[in-house]
Parts: C-alpha cells; structure tokens; sequence
C-alpha cells in the first residue's frame, strides 16, 4: 500500500474498528440475553420432567455462549486497532498530549544514560514517544539498545534497513501488531520476562511420569469398581482414592508454587508476546533481517510452543477458583496433569524459548522503526558506511520530534576524519536544536530506521555527546570538571582504536572563563582531531571555531557557521526577536542577550 498519507489513513481506521466495535457490543448483549434465557429455560425444563427440551436448551446454551466469547474477543480486537489508529494519528500529527501514556523504559548506565538525556531519547517529549508501539520490556527495550549503544557492523544496519523499509509499506500488518502490542491488557514486563527466561533455561532433565501414572490409576480404579459393582462399589473406594489424588495434587501443588511463583505473573506478557509473532508468523515473508525472523520462528514452530505456555499457565490460574480447583483435583489429579505439561514443555521447548524471546524482541524492534517511518513519509532511508565514507553528508535534516510543518530543514556536513563545525549564534536562534536534530538522525541512522532529512550519508561511528551536564555537590565536582570529565571520556573512547567518533558538544566548556575556554577547547579538539573524530561544536562565542597557537598541522580548519536572528519593534513599541533557524555559513556578527533582559523588563 505505498504513497498512503497515514493521518488519513489513521482516522479511516479508527472510525471503521470503532464502528466494528460497535457492532460487535451489540451483538453481545444480545448473546447475553439469549444465553440467560436459553439457561432459565434448561433449569425449568429439568424442572417439569422434560430431558429433551432441556437437552435443546442446555445445547443452544452452549453455542449461544460459544457465540458470545468470539463476539466479546471481535468487539475487543477492533478497540484495540481503533487505540492504535489513534495513537498513530496522534504521533504522526505530533499531537503530544493526545499520545498514549508514555511506558519508560531506562537507558543503561554510562554512555547510553548521557546520550538519552542530551538527545532528548527518553524523557519529556522525546524520540522514544514515537517509537512506543510495542511491548516496552521486549521491542522497547531492544530497540533502546540498538539506538544508544555502540553501532553493529554496517551489513546489520543493513539488513535491518531492508525490513523497515518493507514494512512501512504494510501499515495494515503493522496496525495489526501494534494493537495487540501497545494496546493490550498488560505490557511485558523486564522481571516477568526474565522469571519466564529464568525458568526455561533451568532446563528439565527428565520428566515424573510416577505421580501421573497413579493419578490416572485412581480414576482407572473408580471407573472399573462402578462397573463392576455399581454406584454401592465406588462409595467403598472412594475415601482411600480421594485421599491418594488430593495427596498427590497437593505435592504437584508445592511444586508449581516453588517453580512458578513470578512466571505465573508473567501470562498476560507471555499472552501479548505470542499474539504479535502470530501475526507475523501468518504474514507474508518481509526482506532482510525480519524475514529470517519469519522463518525461523515457523521452522522451530516457535508460535505454536509459546502459545502452548501461555495455555498452561491459563490453566494454572484456575487454583484462583478454591471449589473448582479442589473439586477438578478430587476427581482428576488436576496439578499432577499440570506440573507434568509444564515439564513436558520446558524440556522440550525451554532450551529455545529464550532465543525465541530475543526474535521477539528483534521484530517488535524493527516493527517500532517501520511504524515511524510510515509515520513520517517524507522521512529517508539512510546511507551507512564505513570509512573511508565522509563523517556525515546531509540534506535537508530537520529535528525528528518536530512536526513537519513546523520543522526547519538544514544541510549538515563533516567532510572528513578531524573535521569540526562550530555553530554559533544569538540566544535560541537554533543552535542546541540543530545539534540534537544531527544526533538523534545519526542514531537512527545506525538503528537501521528512517531518518528526518531528504538525503543522508553517515559514516559508522560511535556518537558521543555533552549538552546537558551538571556539578555534583554530593561528589564535589563542580560544573567546570563535570563537563572536563564528560570531555575526557570522550576522547578516550576517541584515541582506544574502536570505530570513529562523532562529537556533538554544546556550549563546550562553559562553566569557566573566556580565555580558559579558548585555551581548553584547542586542546580538546586537537587529540579528537588526531585520533580521526569529527563533530559539531555550539557556542555563543564564535572565537571557538578559531584554530590559534599553530594548531593547523594537527586540527582541519574548523567550519564556522552560525543562526542569524533579528529585533524588531512590535506595533506597541516592544521587543520582538525574529528567527528563521535557517543555518548560514560563517560566524555569528550579533547577539541578543540585552534585547531578550529589555523585553524581560530588566534592562
């Protein structure tokens, strides 16, 4: 389905499944009724001596039940996909506050934690808003890794290119999926997932079949003493037999309680799992790395085995009914059936589960960068390359959190290892904006997603980052060797012979005085120069971008550009500030810091 416009397609969804969903309650109601009535005409018919009516009613009880299930599931189904239009709508329109509840998920420790704050990846109104579609201890958390790590090799960026760009060209599959994953009953969750993991890799090295075997025995036991004696029979048995079957139960009972304490937790996670790799199970064959996915999963009948899981912990919950438990206990040894199906399953599924839930997590990934890119049709698949590829080629970027109306497209380039553009300009003319605008499509470049630019060229590299550090009073650091650390880190990770770098560094160093910063910064930028790093450098003092002190050897002429802005008077006689956030070559000539205390009232 290309070319579709997805806030048109979006609100056409949402008005069908609702209207579907209207029906489908309708029609429940009216099961509901029928099922009542079908039920009280069973009792009366039993009531007056009549079996065959009653058995008519007691029949069409059923079917009219059976009926009304599959309705209450419809009317369910399409309220899902009618809150996945919605949610859809509201992103691509960049409607913030009619998006779904955000579902954090926190970025690992060290660089990941920085670059999500810098970038604005995980907080506020930031990238991960447009990308939570999909279960958030599962796809979200996979696809955080992918975004805020260090980059794969460019054949994997690839690959994962190749899904996503497939994808976006299926917005009904991936409706489909987001219902079932964003909008379900209860999101995955990292400790049930990893109680479910925990479990199938303790592995079962053999199955007790001793417990079953006796279970079936008593009832074998009950069955042959009512016919060969009759009902008298069954009574002279059935104390030594109970006693058996609810001993036997209440061992398999502990057993399940030691064993499965939070993986019992984890069936609506299980549940929502299994019903997205269904839908991909039955689609057809995506390209690149979601393809393999595909196969594998049916080639280990991977769907089949889970849902076989989340059936049985279905099962479990029935110890939550006391009389029904203890009577399906009495009469069939239900927790011996069960505990032996649960080892049943986890030696012969258990050993792949995990892998199967990493797939999972993979294609919920790559269905959260196919929804985004759907999302934003103008947006472009990148190119990544290795070196000797320029450090970064593009035209027409913009910020991605922005919506497309709004958004203000600039080219952004690094032509080489050791090149650096300073950005400067007055007071939010657009230079933090333009900074984060090239982070955030750098890793979504090297995540295999869709980028905000009409055209870009990356090379592989490792994007480091300071824009938003603070002192630390509890450690003593102050705010000048908080940012002198965040710098030496980068450098490191620069100079230890890993993949390249790209810089992105706002207002360096200005926690400390003019001419330090000056000093400071030449140094900076040499050894990331040395050690074949590129970035942007933003800042209100365009001297930055001066190389100095015979640097030229060691340290390519930084680029200088800068945002222009302008003042004028408004019909009242005050201030007004003027930007277009269009970038321009060269240093910024002018700064507006006195206007903006004027219209403030201090000046």
């Amino acid at each position: 389905m290309p070319n579709v416009e997805p806030i048109a397609y979006y609100e056409e969804v949402a008005r069908a499944r609702g209207a579907e969903a209207a029906r489908a309650d309708r029609a429940a109601r009216v099961a509901s009724w029928l099922r009542l009535a079908l039920a009280a005409a069973t009792v009366g018919a039993l009531l007056r001596g009549a079996p065959w009516p009653g058995l008519v009613a007691a029949a069409g009880f059923v079917a009219v039940a059976w009926w009304h299930r599959r309705t209450v599931e419809r009317a369910d189904v399409a309220r899902r996909r009618a809150a996945a239009a919605r949610g859809g709508r509201a992103r691509a329109a960049r409607h913030w506050a009619e998006m779904p509840a955000v579902r954090a998920v926190a970025p690992a420790d060290g660089w990941p934690a920085a670059l999500a704050r810098d970038l604005d990846v995980t907080s506020g109104r930031c990238l991960t808003r447009l990308v939570d579609v999909v279960h958030p201890a599962v796809g979200g958390r996979r696809l955080l890794d992918w975004l805020l790590g260090d980059p794969p090799a460019v054949e994997t960026i690839r690959d994962r290119q190749a899904s996503v760009a497939a994808l976006r060209e299926r917005p009904a599959l991936l409706v489909e999926i987001v219902a079932d994953a964003r909008h379900g009953d209860a999101p995955a969750t990292a400790g049930g997932l990893a109680a479910v993991r925990a479990w199938c890799e303790a592995g079962e090295s053999r199955v007790a079949w001793l417990p079953r075997a006796l279970s079936v025995a008593c009832v074998l036991a009950a069955v042959v003493a009512f016919v060969l004696g009759g009902a008298s029979a069954v009574e002279r048995v059935a104390a030594p037999l109970l006693v058996v079957q609810l001993a036997l139960a209440a061992a398999a009972r502990r057993r399940l309680q030691r064993e499965l304490p939070r993986v019992d937790a984890a069936l609506p996670q299980i549940a929502g799992v299994v019903r997205v790799l269904a839908s991909l199970h039955r689609a057809t064959d995506v390209a690149g790395r979601l393809g393999g996915i595909q196969r594998r999963l049916r080639a280990e009948h991977a769907v089949s085995s889970l849902a076989a899981l989340a059936r049985l912990l279905a099962w479990n919950e029935t110890r939550r009914s006391p009389m029904a438990h203890w009577a399906l206990n009495a009469a069939g040894g239900f927790d011996v059936h069960l505990a032996h199906a649960f080892s049943r399953w986890r030696r012969d599924a258990g050993p792949r589960a995990a892998a199967w839930l990493d797939l999972a997590a993979d294609a919920e990934a790559l269905v959260a960068l196919a929804t985004l890119a759907f999302e934003n049709p103008r947006w472009t698949m990148p190119a990544v390359r290795n070196e000797p590829a320029p450090p970064l080629d593009a035209r027409g970027l913009a910020h991605p959190l922005l919506a497309a109306d709004v958004a203000v497209p600039n080219d952004a380039a690094l032509a080489a290892p050791g090149d650096v553009a300073v950005v400067s300009g007055a007071n939010m003319a657009g230079k933090t904006t333009f900074l984060r605008a090239i982070g955030l499509n750098v890793l979504l470049a090297q995540a295999g997603g869709p980028v905000c630019a009409d055209d870009m060229v990356v090379r592989r590299s490792r994007v480091r980052s300071s824009v938003r550090v603070d002192d630390d009073l509890g450690r003593g650091a102050s705010l000048f060797l908080a940012e002198a650390t965040r710098l030496r880190d980068v450098i490191r990770d620069a100079e230890d012979g890993g993949a390249p770098v790209l810089f992105l560094f706002d207002e360096i160093l200005h926690g400390t005085n003019a001419a330090d910063r000056l000093a400071a910064t030449r140094v900076v930028l040499r050894r990331l120069a040395r050690a074949g790093a590129a970035g942007v450098v933003t800042t209100h003092d365009p001297a930055v971008g001066e190389v100095g002190d015979g640097a030229g050897a060691e340290l390519n002429a930084p680029r200088q550009l800068h945002f222009a802005g302008s003042v004028r008077r408004d019909a009242g006689g005050g201030l007004a500030l003027v930007f277009d956030y269009r970038v321009r070559e060269g240093p910024a000539r002018e700064a507006n810091a006195r206007q903006v205390l004027e219209m403030l009232g201090i000046a």
